[in-house]
């Protein structure tokens, strides 16, 4: 089960499913001509980009508010943040300033060029390729922010409440390899492991069918041989 890249065309065999998917869809409302495909799934692609567009600006602000926040986890006075808390508390910020970055590339502004305008099937499968990379931007800036948000509860909770008595080093490195672990590397592993068995199903087909022709003409054989 994927996670990141869920529900996404992530390859041009995806491209040309989620394509068919949409025809389909369209033939059931009897508006499925080529032209309207094109422009109805135009009209959708860039309404998914004005959305993420919109999401983003708010993970944006978020991420502000967070990284103003985590002055005030700093001790008075003196400006430093306790042995305890340093992990947790670099993994904060760190997190937060990766997740804006992150945010930076999904709300690059995109234009159709003259090459894209000449040929509308390959810009449609320019732009759905495009919503799935900002997709998966925002996604990823999305799970940043989230455990941003986390350590800065944590660390509220460590330092006011507790007195520092949680050493949050190694729990910050732990969940620094989980999550960049998931994001990163999970949904490849899983959709490689897919495409793995799909290549040993076609592979066991490929035998089956070559076996049964073997057997075909070994039967053949025999029925010539065979005395009348």
């Amino acid at each position: 089960m994927l996670w990141i890249k869920a529900s996404l065309p992530v390859d041009e065999l995806g491209i040309q499913n989620y394509i068919a998917a949409w025809t389909r869809l369209l033939q059931e409302t009897g508006h499925a001509t080529p032209r309207q495909v094109q422009k109805s799934l135009f009209d959708h692609l860039y309404e998914n980009l004005n959305v993420l567009d919109t999401k983003t600006g708010i993970v944006i602000s978020l991420n502000g508010i967070l990284v103003a926040s985590y002055v005030f986890i700093l001790a008075p006075g003196t400006n430093r943040i306790s042995r305890a808390d340093a992990g947790a508390f670099l993994l904060a910020v760190l997190y937060s300033v990766v997740a804006i970055m992150l945010c930076l590339r999904v709300i690059w502004v995109h234009w159709s060029s003259r090459v894209n305008l000449r040929d509308p099937a390959s810009h449609m499968h320019a732009l759905i390729r495009l919503r799935t990379r900002r997709t998966i931007g925002f996604r990823r800036a999305w799970t940043f922010t989230a455990v941003s948000l986390l350590a800065l509860v944590i660390l509220v909770a460590n330092q006011f409440m507790l007195s520092d008595s949680l050493d949050l080093t190694w729990p910050a490195m732990a969940v620094v390899a989980v999550h960049l672990s998931l994001i990163y590397a999970y949904d490849n592993l899983v959709l490689f492991a897919q495409r793995r068995n799909l290549m040993l199903r076609l592979n066991r087909i490929w035998w089956a069918s070559r076996a049964g022709r073997w057997a075909a003409v070994a039967r053949a054989l025999r029925s010539r041989g065979a005395p009348r």
